[in-house]
């Protein structure tokens, strides 16, 4: 009975997850007042993929369960022109928000709006630093280790890189922090001391992931276990191809000199 227990605590919280983005938003007259019954469409800028609701009675919308990237986000409405934004971006746990103010005239017609989306979180009180795929690539870690740019974060006491030496954040016990990729727990079951360490032998690497999400206060109970969250997530693929190549090498005529 208490095996059982245990086992079905372990899988409810594996399902509090979240290995999605949401996209909500309200929809306005140029008047101010909601405009009910609109549809709503959001397409994945890198495949094509389309998710579609319609606006409720409050003028209010709401689209989750959506990998990460970045989305065109269009409204239709009757007697209105079509209102679109181009660059939503979607991040993994969080919801994206977005204001669509149309405009009267034919449906032929569109609108195009480069920025509608409300950067400040206004739906948790969680604070998360988040890294999309350039940065992961593009900035510096001393071991190529995705877990190094925890130790950089504000907060963290570190004494040395997430491959050598104890993490700690706003002087939490480094066993609390909770490391997934894919919502996949990645942290040694047994070695747990030492912060933001990966011990369980899982080999990453930075060109493996799409997105980074950090997590240091107000953790919500959906997140599952941790006070402190690193999500990480696996690189999509999309409908150009692309890859990347990395060589790392040592001459001993770049050494320094050592007597």
């Amino acid at each position: 009975m208490g095996l059982m227990l245990i086992l079905l605590l372990a899988v409810s919280s594996a399902w509090a997850q979240k290995q999605s983005g949401t996209i909500t938003g309200t929809v306005i007259d140029p008047q101010g007042a909601v405009v009910p019954g609109a549809t709503v469409t959001a397409t994945d800028n890198a495949t094509g993929a389309v998710f579609t609701c319609t606006t409720t009675g409050e003028g209010s919308f709401t689209l989750p369960g959506l990998p990460f990237g970045t989305y065109t986000v269009a409204v239709t409405a009757q007697g209105f022109a079509k209102w679109e934004t181009t660059n939503v971006r979607v991040i993994t746990a969080q919801e994206s928000a977005v204001k669509a103010t149309l405009k009267v005239g034919s449906p032929t017609e569109t609108v195009t709006v480069e920025a509608a989306q409300i950067l400040i979180d206004t739906t948790t009180a969680e604070l998360t630093t988040n890294l999309d795929r350039r940065q992961i690539v593009d900035l510096p870690t001393t071991s190529r280790n995705p877990l190094d740019f925890a130790t950089q974060m504000a907060g963290v006491t570190s004494t040395g890189t997430a491959t050598s030496g104890a993490s700690i954040m706003n002087g939490l016990r480094g066993s609390s922090n909770n490391l997934t990729q894919d919502g996949i727990d990645i942290r040694d079951s047994f070695i747990k001391t030492s912060g933001f360490a990966n011990n369980s032998g899982y080999d990453m690497n930075l060109e493996s992931l799409g997105e980074i999400s950090i997590s240091g206060q107000n953790i919500g109970a959906d997140a599952g276990m941790g006070v402190v969250q690193v999500r990480m997530t696996t690189a999509r693929g999309g409908s150009n191809f692309h890859g990347s190549l990395f060589y790392f090498g040592r001459n001993d005529v770049f050494n320094s000199n050592k007597g």
